[in-house]
């Protein structure tokens, strides 16, 4: 879940209908972050009970170390390589992208299994 907030930098969150007109993309930045032990909650009677809140520079260590822990661990970097590709920031300048037309696109014959992918340079 971290992993899935706290994006590298060169990558953004795609958000929206609107990312063939280039907007969409978004910068989710954690600032703060309430940890809860529910074991030590219940058993102790003042004091935090279990709540560690952490932020600023603790907080990025907190992260990043278990981002690299889930790296190391999870993700296949083939996965992680398409992932870059989709939320790269900034985008490719080279490339339109756009919403294919329903009655242009997709129900015409010669669209008939055609993959969406295909759409990339049609205007």
């Amino acid at each position: 879940m971290i992993y899935a907030i706290a994006l590298e930098d060169s990558m953004r969150h795609k958000i929206g209908y609107a990312k063939p007109m280039g907007l969409g993309s978004v910068a989710l930045t954690p600032t703060r972050l309430k940890l809860v032990d529910y074991a030590e909650r219940y058993t102790q009677s003042a004091g935090a009970r279990g709540i560690n809140v952490l932020e600023g520079d603790e907080l990025w260590d907190f992260l990043d170390e278990r981002i690299d822990e889930f790296k190391q661990r999870w993700l296949l970097e083939l996965a992680l390589q398409d992932l870059r590709r989709i939320w790269r920031w900034p985008p490719d300048p080279n490339v339109d992208y756009y919403y294919p037309d329903k009655d242009d696109w997709f129900d015409t014959p010669d669209s008939i299994g055609k993959r969406i992918a295909d759409t990339r340079h049609v205007p």
